[in-house]
């Protein structure tokens, strides 16, 4: 009968306990209703993203990078810039996974003005 009064006076002589609980498990509620959301929102861009993607485009055009550096980053960075503005971070990382055809059919459209910009500037820069 001891141990029924403890526990039941347990609440009675500490009711400020109540209060603190509630305010955990209310803050556990709401941080893991944050990180659903946060998991449920798609990938976004960083800088770091563009930055990595102009990186690789630049090395992927090997001799033209090394002939026209400054004509090749202005290239990469407008061609990244469209990708960016065009697809989400997930839709590009399926892209990336197809074979090279199948990303040229979707991503060739997307930067082919910045393309075309980038051919004829380097005509103009072998004329002269």
């Amino acid at each position: 009968m001891t141990d029924e009064k403890n526990n039941k006076s347990f609440i009675k002589r500490n009711p400020w306990i109540i209060i603190p609980a509630i305010l955990i498990m209310g803050g556990v509620f709401i941080n893991n209703i944050i990180d659903l959301n946060a998991k449920k929102t798609p990938n976004q861009w960083t800088t770091k993203d563009h930055r990595e993607m102009v990186d690789q485009c630049i090395l992927d055009t090997k001799e033209m990078g090394t002939k026209y550096p400054d004509l090749t980053k202005e290239y990469c960075e407008c061609s990244m810039t469209q990708i960016q503005a065009k697809l989400s971070k997930d839709q590009y990382v399926v892209t990336i996974d197809k074979p090279v055809a199948e990303q040229t059919k979707i991503l060739l459209p997307i930067f082919q003005g910045c393309l075309t910009e980038y051919q004829n500037k380097m005509k103009t820069a072998q004329d002269k």
